[in-house]
C-alpha cells in the first residue's frame, strides 16, 4: 500500500499507510524542442526568473496534546477548567509554510491550494527580494490551485504566458523554477516522462509527469517549456523519503489557465454538468453489453430534468465520446463535461441496445442543487408491500411484491405498467444486499418492461443456465431511475 503525504508548513500531514509517498509538493517543466545550448538555456532562464514568486504562510493550529511537563491532572471539574485555562496557549501552536508560485499579471499570482490553505496570513517575496503581504483571492480544491491578489504599489511585475500542454511529447524538455526547502529561486531541467497522469488526489486528474528535480517548496512554482511558456503548475511529487526521486506531476496548462481565469474573475470555477452518475466498463460488463472492448462509461442514473435526461439519455447507455473526445472511463466524462462551456449544445455518443447514436447535450451549470439531484432522498417512501403474489424466486433467497402502474406514477415513472419491489431478500442468495436492496423495484430486465415473478424467475433461471455473472435491470431506489448489473451468487 501507499503512504501519501501533503506537506504543510515545513512538516508532513499523512492521509492513508504505509508504503512510498506521495507528496503534495512539486512537479516540473518540459520543452518543445531538442536540448537548447547552455548560453540559449540560460537567457530563457533568466527572463523567466522575475516571474517567479517565493510564498510563506502562517496560521495558528492547535497540538494534539497539551504539555503536561509540571503539570498535576486535575481531579475534579472546576479544577479541570483551570488546568485548561492554563493549557490554552500551550494547546495553539503558530505554523509557517513555504511554496511558490508566479505571476499571471500586475494583480494576480497563481499557487496550490494546499500552500495556503489554512493560512492566516500570505506574503510572497519576489525575485528582487521585495516583499508583499496578499490576499487569498480564491482557490479550487478540487484541481488544487489558488490565486493571491497583490498591490505592488503601481509596479509592472514580470508576467508569464501559458503555452500548450495538450502540444508537448513525451521525451521534451522542462524548467522548473520554485523554492524547494525555502532556498527560494531554485532551477532545474528534466523531461517530460508521461501525460495523463492519474495519482488519485481528485476528479480532474490529468497530470504531467517528469523527472526534473523537485522538492518541498516547489509546490505552486511554474514548469515552463523551453519556449517560456507555462505548461504546467507543479502540484505533487511520489518519493518513499519525501526528497525528490525523479518522479514528479505538474497540473497542465489545458486546465490551469481555465481554472486561473475563472478563479480571478468570478472567485469560482465554472463547470458543466450534465446530469448522470456514471461508471467503469470493466471487461465483464462489456461482454454483458455486448460491446467490443472494455472502454467507455455506463450511465446508470439519469435526472430526467438535467441535460442529458432531457437530450434523451437512458440508464444503461454507454457513452463512448463527448465533444469529439473518446471517453474511456467514467474520469474522462468528469474532465470533459468539465471543461465545456455552460449553455454549449455538445454531440455525445452513447452506446445502446448494442447501437450507436448521436445525442445533443446542452451543457448545464455544476453546482451543489444540480449534483444533489442525483442523491437519494431519505424522505422518499417506497411503495407498500402488502400484495405479495406466490413466490417463484424463493429458491434465489428473493421475494417480490407488485407495484401497480398508480404507484409507479407516484413516483413519478407513468411509463411503467409494473414494477417488482425486493421485499426481501436473504443473506446468502442469489443476489449481494449491496447491488440489489429491499424496497428497490425492478422495472426493466435487460433492456425489457417487467411483467411479473415468473418472467423474471424463468430469466434468472436462463441467465444461470447460460452462465452469466451478471443480470443488468433498472430500478427505481429512493425514486431515483438506476442502472444496477447485480453479480448472480451461485
Amino acid at each position: 500500500m501507499q503512504n501519501f503525504k501533503r506537506f504543510i508548513g515545513g512538516s508532513a500531514l499523512a492521509i492513508a499507510a504505509a508504503g512510498s509517498t506521495l507528496i503534495l509538493a512539486a512537479p516540473a517543466a518540459y520543452s518543445q524542442s531538442l536540448v537548447p545550448s547552455s548560453d540559449a538555456l540560460a537567457d530563457i532562464v533568466e527572463d523567466l526568473l522575475p516571474t517567479v514568486v517565493n510564498v510563506n504562510t502562517r496560521g495558528t493550529i492547535r497540538a494534539n496534546t497539551p504539555d503536561l511537563d509540571g503539570e498535576d491532572l486535575p481531579e475534579s471539574f472546576q479544577e479541570f477548567r483551570d488546568f485548561m485555562e492554563r493549557m490554552q496557549p500551550q494547546m495553539e501552536r503558530q505554523r509557517s509554510g513555504a511554496g511558490s508560485g508566479f505571476i499571471v499579471s500586475d494583480d494576480f499570482i497563481v499557487t496550490n491550494h494546499h500552500v495556503i490553505e489554512g493560512a492566516q496570513s500570505v506574503r510572497v517575496t519576489l525575485h528582487d527580494g521585495s516583499q508583499y503581504d496578499v490576499e487569498v483571492w480564491a482557490s479550487d480544491p478540487a484541481t488544487d490551485l489558488a490565486v493571491l491578489k497583490i498591490d505592488a504599489d503601481g509596479r509592472d511585475l514580470s508576467e508569464v504566458e501559458w503555452g500548450s500542454s495538450q502540444d508537448t511529447r513525451v521525451g521534451e524538455w522542462l524548467i522548473a523554477i520554485g523554492n524547494p526547502f525555502g532556498l527560494g529561486s531554485t532551477v532545474t531541467a528534466g523531461i517530460v516522462s508521461a501525460k495523463g497522469r492519474t495519482i488519485n488526489s481528485g476528479p480532474y486528474d490529468s497530470f504531467i509527469q517528469t523527472d526534473a528535480s523537485i522538492n518541498r517548496g516547489n509546490s505552486g512554482g511554474p514548469s515552463f517549456n523551453v519556449d517560456g511558456e507555462v505548461v504546467g503548475v507543479n502540484s505533487a511529487i511520489f518519493s518513499p523519503t519525501g526528497a525528490s526521486v525523479g518522479i514528479g506531476f505538474a497540473i497542465p496548462s489545458s486546465i490551469a489557465e481555465r481554472v486561473v481565469n475563472d478563479l480571478i474573475s468570478e472567485r469560482e470555477v465554472i463547470r458543466g454538468f450534465i446530469g448522470v452518475s456514471i461508471g467503469n466498463v470493466d471487461q465483464e460488463l462489456a461482454d454483458l453489453l455486448g460491446l467490443s472492448e472494455a472502454s467507455g462509461a455506463i450511465v446508470r442514473n439519469v435526472n430526467p430534468q438535467g441535460p442529458a435526461g432531457l437530450a434523451g439519455v437512458e440508464p444503461g447507455d454507454v457513452i463512448v465520446e463527448f465533444g469529439g473526445q473518446k471517453i474511456t472511463s467514467s474520469r474522462d466524462v468528469t474532465r470533459a463535461v468539465a471543461d465545456t462551456g455552460v449553455g454549449v449544445e455538445t454531440p455525445m455518443t452513447i452506446i445502446r441496445g448494442g447501437q450507436p447514436l448521436v445525442l445533443e447535450v446542452v451543457v448545464g451549470r455544476r453546482t451543489p442543487a444540480a449534483l444533489a439531484s442525483l442523491s437519494a432522498d431519505e424522505d422518499d417512501q417506497a411503495p407498500s408491500a402488502n400484495r405479495l403474489p406466490d413466490n417463484p424466486l424463493a429458491e434465489y433467497g428473493l421475494r417480490l411484491a407488485e407495484v401497480s402502474a398508480g404507484e409507479l406514477a407516484e413516483l413519478g415513472w407513468p411509463q411503467y405498467d409494473l414494477g417488482l419491489m425486493v421485499a426481501e431478500l436473504a443473506e446468502g442468495g442469489l443476489f449481494n444486499p449491496g447491488d440489489l436492496r429491499p424496497g428497490d423495484v425492478i422495472v426493466e430486465l435487460d433492456s425489457s418492461p417487467v411483467t411479473g415473478s415468473e418472467q423474471l424467475a424463468a430469466d434468472i433461471a436462463n441467465a444461470i443456465d447460460s452462465g452469466a455473472n451478471l443480470l443488468p435491470m433498472i430500478i427505481i431506489r429512493d425514486g431515483q431511475r438506476i442502472w444496477i448489473a447485480p453479480r448472480l451468487n451461485r
